[in-house]
Formats: C-alpha cells, structure tokens, sequence
C-alpha cells in the first residue's frame, strides 16, 4: 500500500462494512505509517486491502488513529481486510506477496 492508494482503500471500506460507520483515510493513513509492512493491496486498479499491525491487550477501539504501536506487543492484530465483489472467490491474494 502507498499514500497514494488511500482514497480507494476508504472507498472499498465504505462499501464493503455497512452498517459500520467508516474509519477513513486517516486511520489508514495511521496504519501505513506505523507499520507499512503490514498494509497491502491488490489489485489494479485498486480492489482489495489488508491491514495489520503489532499490538498488546485488547483490540483498539473503531476508528481510533493510534499514532504510535505498543512497546512490547504481544500479537499481531489484523486490522481489517476488504475486496470488491469483482475479486471475491478468485484467488485475488495468490501470488501478491
């Protein structure tokens, strides 16, 4: 994932997590900065997103920007993944990293 690919990762959010209110480009935004090996996408143009990142204790409230990861993690929490219709049961992650 790149800064560039923000605006449709929240787009494919928007649409993929109703009723869910959305997080948005700055909690993405937050993601890729503290861990960007953990923040993925496939598809082009962009249809599908992964998220993860390092963390301790229960899981960080929706929609919170965490702006730093804990010291000493003890897990590594997958944050959110989402994929367009179009890519759904097609094997869209096979060989994308």
């Amino acid at each position: 994932m790149l800064p560039a690919d923000l605006a449709a990762v929240a787009a494919i959010e928007r649409d993929s997590h109703t009723p869910l209110p959305p997080e948005g480009e700055k909690v993405f935004a937050d993601r890729l900065n503290l861990f960007p090996a953990g923040s993925f996408v496939v598809g082009d143009p962009v249809g599908g997103y992964a998220i993860a990142h390092f963390w301790a204790g229960p899981a960080p409230p929706l929609g919170a920007v965490l702006e730093a990861l804990p010291d000493a993690p003890d897990h590594l929490f997958l944050h959110d993944v989402a994929l367009r219709p179009a890519l759904r049961g097609r094997g869209a992650w096979a060989g994308s990293g």
